[in-house]
């Protein structure tokens, strides 16, 4: 019989992966992120990003040194008084993406952004290929 010598790596505890599920680190903080879709086409660059429970004018989108930003918060307050008791109830969500453009190749100026059912969709024009050759003309 051979002795194998155990790797953790290989056979990973079951509470790993119980823990793993649940959102008990970073102090019981739930991190999640955005998601996103980026397509490209000949003419242009779009994103959508999932962006349910907003209001467009809790999202904000600007373009600053080839670098696309896009971020929200939302905050959310209720409150109910009773005789017997008081019900206070805070909800806080937001996020940040970032993403970085192709230097010189994409017309900030032209940026477009829509909001229609949860989903924020930004279309970034390429811009128009410079030709390399010019003819000059002699006078």
């Amino acid at each position: 019989m051979k002795m194998i010598k155990h790797n953790p790596s290989t056979f990973p505890s079951i509470w790993d992966e119980v823990f793993d599920l649940y959102p008990f680190k970073n102090g019981g903080e739930s991190i999640s992120t955005t998601a996103v879709n980026i397509s490209e086409t000949n003419n242009e660059y779009k994103i959508e990003l999932a962006a349910s429970g907003l209001t467009k004018e809790e999202i904000h989108v600007e373009i600053e040194n080839d670098l696309l930003s896009i971020k929200s918060e939302h905050s959310e307050k209720k409150s109910e008084e009773k005789e017997s008791y008081t019900r206070r109830e805070f909800n806080y969500r937001s996020f940040n993406r970032s993403f970085k453009l192709p230097k010189g190749k994409v017309d900030s100026e032209q940026v477009q952004a829509s909001y229609e059912n949860g989903v924020l969709y930004v279309s970034i024009p390429k811009m128009e290929k410079a030709s390399l050759t010019k003819k000059i003309k002699v006078s």
